[in-house]
């Protein structure tokens, strides 16, 4: 019986590209498929194998990754000679390195189909979603280009808040529609009392395998992943549309919301407030928690979170529990927490739902 599973590599060293020997290396082991790509911090390998459990055991020894990810359906990881059911997959190993490959292939697409666009905005689709405009953000210096939707009051009276959705994890992608499945309580809202409260709405739109935060060891200047391309659109939204920059707030949903804690330690005097709902950050020190403060935040979180855990996950990241006790800790002024017992890794749909957000959100201001 062979088994099969699909890994993701990177170089060694905290390198930004595979060194020759590195790349010799990975053409050594008996991979099926195999394919490379940039997602903006650092080159990656993605791979497909089908290998017998004696074949696992003698690569087990030098590569621990061969221990784990073992799938069909079911995830395994591999433990002194045996398989261990770990979790139910929602798919197998070759439809996840399928997918991988797609995504990234359909980036080089549209990266290639706007190469003569450089620092401008496009139009992506002509017909609008729910009001929006689908637009996209284009960068040479950039890995990828941007996806994005905006919605703006019919008649524009002055400078308007700016109110940012970061979307989750492989909730992304090219034609910019499965964000909206995320964001629609929250847009809802917003749009229905567009009278009282007119704004405008950023939904930006990533490739599905790629992340908004930025990782503290990752952090540079010239950055080329989504701080760096949404630098660069921030600076042509101000210029196409009023925006009040004392009122721009950022709401982010799972990755979204590693996103908004990552954007809050870049730019802390950016964003008058910012709703961050099962979020993570791999920076918890008291230079971070000083730096931010003083911004209006409004954390959201479940207890039985199994996707992004409330406290301490994996890769050194801490969740909302931890985040929130260093505010705390800094003597936050404008902090609130929202913290479930239930409702797991949904509870950003009940909240958006049953709370006040929206009030709360368009008090604040720099």
């Amino acid at each position: 019986m062979k088994l099969k599973g699909c890994y993701i590599y990177e170089p060694d060293n905290a390198g930004t590209q595979f060194t020759p020997e590195e790349t010799e290396k990975l053409g050594k082991y008996p991979y099926k498929k195999i394919f490379f790509y940039n997602n903006g911090i650092t080159e990656r390998a993605v791979v497909y194998t089908e290998l017998t459990l004696k074949e696992i055991d003698a690569l087990a020894e030098k590569e621990p990754i061969f221990r784990t990810g073992w799938r069909g359906h079911r995830l395994y990881e591999y433990k002194d000679g045996k398989l261990k059911f770990q979790r139910l997959w929602h798919f197998t190993a070759k439809q996840n390195f399928n997918s991988w490959k797609r995504c990234f292939e359909k980036v080089k697409l549209y990266k290639d189909k706007y190469a003569s666009v450089d620092n401008d905005i496009v139009v992506n689709r002509k017909t609008k979603i729910l009001g929006f405009e689908r637009l996209r953000y284009c960068n040479n210096e950039m890995p990828y280009t941007l996806p994005f939707a905006v919605y703006k009051p019919k008649k524009i009276q002055g400078k308007l808040p700016l109110v940012i959705f970061l979307h989750g994890y492989t909730n992304g992608g090219e034609e910019n529609l499965v964000p909206f499945t995320q964001c629609f309580h929250f847009s809802n809202k917003i749009k229905r009392n567009m009278k009282k409260n007119p704004c405008i709405i950023l939904v930006p739109s990533i490739p599905r395998y790629c992340h908004y935060c930025t990782p503290q060891k990752d952090d540079c200047e010239n950055r080329k992943d989504f701080d760096g391309i949404f630098n660069g659109l921030f600076e042509k939204l101000k210029e196409n549309y009023p925006i009040d920059e004392d009122r721009i707030y950022m709401v982010g949903s799972s990755n979204g919301a590693g996103g908004v804690w990552s954007q809050l330690r870049l730019h802390p005097d950016r964003y008058a407030a910012a709703i961050p709902m099962m979020g993570f950050s791999d920076v918890v020190d008291d230079e971070y928690f000083e730096s931010i403060k003083d911004v209006a935040i409004w954390a959201v979180h479940a207890e039985n979170d199994s996707a992004v855990k409330i406290g301490k996950n994996r890769d050194d990241c801490y969740g909302s529990d931890v985040i929130v006790e260093g505010l705390k800790k800094a003597g936050a002024t404008k902090l609130r927490y929202s913290r479930y017992k239930k409702f797991g890794h949904r509870v950003s749909g009940v909240f958006l739902h049953n709370e006040d957000w929206y009030s709360w959100m368009f008090e604040q201001t720099k």
